[in-house]
């Protein structure tokens, strides 16, 4: 997952879990945004920052979440 981020800000990356990748993309993708989620509750100032969230698998783009 990578949470592309307005200026000079630095792109977010997140990796799932290798354990947890025999799940469906779908399910990995909505776990990830809910933690996402969280982390972005406990650091209210990068919220602003994010533009766009992209989630790929085997570097090929499978969804987006704005």
């Amino acid at each position: 997952m990578v949470a592309l981020t307005k200026g000079k800000h630095e792109n977010i990356t997140w990796h799932s879990i290798i354990s947890k990748d025999r799940q469906r993309s779908e399910k990995i993708c909505e776990r990830m945004l809910r933690n996402f989620g969280k982390y972005l509750e406990k650091n209210p100032g990068i919220k602003g920052t994010i533009n766009v969230i992209h989630f790929y698998e085997n570097e090929v783009l499978i969804a987006t979440s704005k």
